[in-house]
């Protein structure tokens, strides 16, 4: 009685680790598998960030292990995984577009919130791999949204995939505060004021 319970232990025990090591299995396959969180996009680059997209409804991921084609002006960097997360202490402009082969549109979300849905266009021709090019060019799916100061969390949803993958630019321009002219000119005042005065004295 004594022999069987101790056996019945050590089956219970090993199949308990079995299952254990299955476990331990899976979620490393898992972690394997899904992909890395990115750390924060340095904006003040002044490049293009090149992600990479597949078919009509997914979403659109990094450039690592994917099919993307470094521009050949030099003006891009390849993306990690999104979320692409950055700080901007002024506003700023989101401009996104279309490279390679055209037909490609994107839906733009900041932190799960639609802020740009890209125009549709034909699959057409193709643009090349320069984005500074590619950006206003006729038949290209291209736009742009201004962005308030703070936090921003960027996902892509892509709204149209003819290809069923390639890969597209965005980049964050700041937007710099110029003084208007009525400041301009009542600084100006001033400063003739200040001399006049100065002259008085003298």
């Amino acid at each position: 009685m004594n022999l069987n319970g101790t056996a019945h232990t050590r089956e219970g025990g090993n199949a308990v680790k079995r299952i254990l090591i299955i476990a331990a299995v899976l979620l490393s396959a898992v972690a394997f598998v899904l992909p890395a969180s990115a750390g924060p996009i340095d904006i003040s680059s002044n490049k293009w960030f090149e992600f990479y997209f597949g078919q009509e409804g997914s979403w659109a991921a990094g450039c690592a292990g994917m099919a993307c084609v470094e521009s050949g002006a030099g003006n891009s960097v390849f993306l990690d995984e999104p979320a692409w997360t950055f700080q901007s202490a002024s506003s700023a402009v989101l401009k996104i577009t279309d490279a390679f082969l055209k037909g490609d549109s994107f839906n733009v979300y900041d932190f799960g919130a639609l802020i740009l849905e890209m125009p549709t266009v034909l699959a057409l021709g193709a643009c090349g791999d320069d984005p500074d090019q590619c950006y206003g060019t006729d038949g290209v799916s291209y736009d742009s949204v201004i962005l308030p100061a703070g936090d921003h969390s960027l996902t892509i949803h892509v709204a149209q995939s003819p290809s069923y993958a390639g890969a597209a630019y965005f980049r964050i321009d700041r937007i710099v505060a110029t003084p208007e002219p009525l400041s301009i000119m009542l600084l100006g005042l001033g400063l003739l004021g200040l001399s006049a005065v100065r002259r008085s004295r003298g």
